[in-house]
């Protein structure tokens, strides 16, 4: 079972298009909780595939009204997640797409509350599908790999406009690997890395990224 834990005040969940939660359409694989307080049994979230956390949940008191300026309830749930080993994902309003974003070995933070709820549906589909927990499409939706080769792409632009390009391989090369590993030709970006200037890499990656969107897979020696 995946945990949506928010408090989803002004049913904002109704604005983000997912409706879908309070008619309880995927019941059997999402739970919706928009109120915890201490006294609250704790146990099933320690059970979870997958704990979804909006960044700024409030603590509740016995009668259900929000205390202002605690996060013991945040704490215990970001507590639980870490103690078992559970992906958690925290989101919020206060950052901006995924600028913020980090993804580490069993998680992802700093995901835009917005661009959260557009990608949970296909995220709750997969999960139904697969049986498995796909962060990325969390964050970039089901065509995930194309979109984060495009974001690994900006970003190593950006290092070139920056930087020469003899001067900040060594610096490139965790992204490059990245790229590689997500369009199956690693040892062949590495190689043409190697003999290529600034431009003719980026021109090279470009060709990558629309092949994978056109044919799935790269098609460029």
């Amino acid at each position: 079972m995946i945990y949506l834990i928010d408090d989803n005040r002004r049913n904002q969940q109704r604005e983000y298009n997912a409706g879908y939660l309070a008619a309880g359409t995927y019941a059997t694989l999402i739970k919706p909780v928009y109120v915890l307080m201490e006294s609250d049994d704790f146990s099933p979230f320690q059970k979870a595939s997958c704990l979804l956390l909006h960044d700024s949940f409030p603590d509740f008191d016995a009668s259900g009204e929000i205390i202002h300026g605690n996060t013991k309830i945040l704490d215990k749930i970001i507590n639980i997640a870490m103690d078992k080993e559970i992906p958690l994902v925290r989101f919020s309003n206060s950052y901006i797409g995924l600028e913020q974003s980090v993804f580490d070995n069993n998680g992802l933070s700093g995901i835009n509350k917005w661009l959260f709820y557009q990608n949970l549906e296909p995220f709750i589909l997969n999960y139904r599908d697969t049986s498995t927990i796909e962060l990325k499409i969390l964050a970039f939706g089901n065509h995930y790999v194309y979109k984060e080769m495009q974001q690994l792409y900006h970003e190593i632009a950006d290092h070139l406009q920056a930087n020469y390009l003899e001067a900040s391989k060594e610096e490139l090369l965790p992204k490059l690997k990245k790229f590689g590993e997500l369009c199956g030709s690693l040892k062949l970006l590495e190689e043409r890395f190697h003999r290529c200037t600034g431009p003719e890499l980026l021109l090279y990656l470009d060709k990558i990224i629309k092949s994978v969107i056109r044919y799935g897979r790269n098609i460029h020696n």
